[in-house]
């Protein structure tokens, strides 16, 4: 019987990795939601977008987070480790 393996396919990335790309992907979305309605013309999905800016900030915020915990972990890993 074969040990059970989660993911047969490869190696996974660690998982600061994946905060740094939760992080940025995050960051992104948020500026993209405040952003957007200033690049929109007139109609129903500028003002919905417009409206949604507490959504924006929220994700912004959790993006900048998410960034500064992967740096952080960064920088207290063992300097050969990287």
């Amino acid at each position: 019987m074969t040990p059970f393996n989660p993911n047969p396919y490869g190696k996974r990335q660690n998982a600061a990795t994946d905060q740094l790309i939760r992080g940025l992907f995050c960051a992104l979305l948020g500026l993209g939601i405040l952003v957007a309605p200033h690049f929109m013309g007139a109609g129903g999905l500028r003002d919905m977008l417009a409206g949604s800016w507490l959504v924006g900030w929220f994700a912004l915020g959790l993006g900048v987070v998410f960034t500064l915990r992967y740096l952080k972990q960064r920088s207290r890993s063992k300097p050969g480790s990287r």
